[in-house]
């Protein structure tokens, strides 16, 4: 699955590291660090990163070195859970975490609804699915021909009747 997510064009992650970074990479002087970060690919987010960056980050683009570490935990946890959440749990919550973030201010409505308000907007639902329900069926009986289809079928068969009698004309 990971290798379905691989970010294509691009050898690994040292590529990714530029200006003040390249910096604390050459102070650590690590060749083992040098080449974990050259051989290890990158690869497009998938649910979890989604997840955790829904759940920590406010505002992309004022992001804290706080947001950074707490996202890197967020993940991590998700990841071991991953192992022992019933299969597409996480899925679930992905697709909850991207309406919230696109859509905050019916989030904002619907959390803040109190329980006899939540009831309310349920049986107004129901009321709808049950009307939509009982919608009577239309008769779906063989169709009788309407006037103009009848004269329309005898127009037809009338030049037919002439063409053919027209062939049989032989005209000297």
């Amino acid at each position: 699955m990971e290798s379905d997510r691989r970010i294509t064009g691009v050898d690994g992650l040292l590529e990714f590291i530029y200006g003040a970074s390249e910096r604390v990479l050459k102070y650590l002087n690590s060749a083992d660090l040098v080449e974990i970060l050259r051989t290890s690919t990158p690869y497009h987010p998938d649910e979890i990163d989604g997840l955790s960056k829904d759940l920590i980050v406010q505002d992309p683009t004022k992001i804290t070195i706080q947001d950074m570490m707490l996202y890197g935990q967020i993940r991590d946890a998700l990841r071991k859970a991953e192992n022992y959440l019933q299969e597409g749990t996480i899925q679930q919550w992905a697709v909850g975490a991207r309406i919230a973030r696109t859509n905050p201010s019916s989030i904002e409505y619907i959390t803040s609804m109190s329980g006899e308000e939540i009831k309310k907007e349920e049986s107004k639902m129901e009321g709808v699915e049950k009307e939509s329900l009982v919608e009577k069926p239309q008769a779906t009986g063989p169709k009788k021909r309407s006037s103009s289809e009848e004269e329309e079928t005898k127009t037809d068969e009338d030049i037919i009747q002439v063409v053919e009698q027209m062939q049989d004309l032989s005209i000297k």
